[in-house]
């Protein structure tokens, strides 16, 4: 649940109807595979051009992706965001492919 303020949105809009996921139910759960989902967390690292982050929750972090889908965010580090996106599995490679960024 977001606490109302200023929210900054990027690509997308957030997709409500996806289900919510964590990053440990991302990497282990293989029917999540090519599946939209929504993700929270904080932003733990970020790609200096913005293309892409590492998003923590409390179960681990995650790469979500944003070059695949032509956007960019702002340094964000620290920030709280919620991803809409694709879960990208090749082989040991689990990733985010992100439609959409909302920061908080």
């Amino acid at each position: 649940m977001w606490l109302s303020g200023c929210t900054e949105k990027f690509g997308q809009s957030v997709d409500s109807n996806a289900p919510r996921a964590t990053v440990i139910k991302i990497i282990t759960d293989q029917s999540l595979s090519s599946k939209v989902i929504n993700i929270e967390g904080t932003i733990l690292t970020e790609c200096e051009a913005g293309c892409w982050f590492f998003l923590k929750d409390d179960t681990g972090h995650i790469l979500v992706d944003l070059a695949p889908s032509h956007f960019t965010i702002p340094s964000k580090v620290g920030k709280k965001a919620l991803v809409t996106g694709t879960v990208s599995r090749e082989k040991d490679d689990v990733k985010v492919i992100a439609k959409a960024v909302e920061i908080h």
